[in-house]
């Protein structure tokens, strides 16, 4: 045991590169290529892609297939994989895979409360399933671009409660609801 940050530390050269990957939406499956990855499930801490970690299937030196436990999160995404020595690598070349968001509909979308306080459930695809791990702004495109600050999220349903708006500019008006996860915007209309 150190003493007085008086230690000795071994550091190593990063092991192995991911030098390419493919995502299949309908599977969930994700298979990483590369040069020197870890030769068995033993010597793999985790893999993650698009907020999700990934369990394996299959391993060898070159290759790794595995399954996402969750929805993916719409958003650019790179994988993650962790040995038992750190991080491996992801060469410069690798591009990123973009996960698309869908909204499919907007409760309420009329009779919002001005002075707030109004949760609004939306529905589509590939929401967080856990929203502490991503980015999420949602905000009306009223001139005050009044937010609707995030409560809770599934992959199917974001909910969100409304502030208070401007009431002598916005009384009566119909807004648009900009929805912004992990960098990627949705838009739908409200009243």
């Amino acid at each position: 045991m150190c003493k007085n940050l008086d230690c000795n530390y071994h550091y190593v050269e990063p092991e192995g590169e991911v030098t390419a990957f493919t995502y299949t939406a309908t599977s969930r499956e994700l298979q990483l290529t590369g040069t020197a990855l870890p030769v068995n499930a033993s010597l793999v801490r985790h893999v993650e892609f698009a907020h999700s970690k990934c369990t394996v299937s299959a391993i060898s030196n070159e290759s790794l297939t595995c399954t996402l436990d969750h929805e993916p999160v719409c958003g650019d995404h790179l994988p993650k994989l962790y040995s038992i020595y750190g991080l491996v690598n992801n060469s410069v070349n690798l591009t990123e895979t973009t996960i698309t968001c869908t909204v499919s509909s907007v409760t309420p979308t009329s009779q919002l409360n001005l002075l707030g306080g109004d949760n609004i459930t939306i529905t589509g695809t590939q929401f967080p399933w856990n929203i502490e791990t991503s980015t999420v702004e949602i905000k009306f495109t009223d001139s005050q671009e009044t937010a609707c600050i995030p409560q809770i999220s599934s992959s199917t349903e974001l909910v969100c409660l409304t502030e208070e708006f401007d009431i002598d500019v916005s009384a009566g008006q119909s807004y648009g609801l900009s929805i912004t996860i992990n960098n990627q915007t949705v838009t739908n209309s409200l009243s």
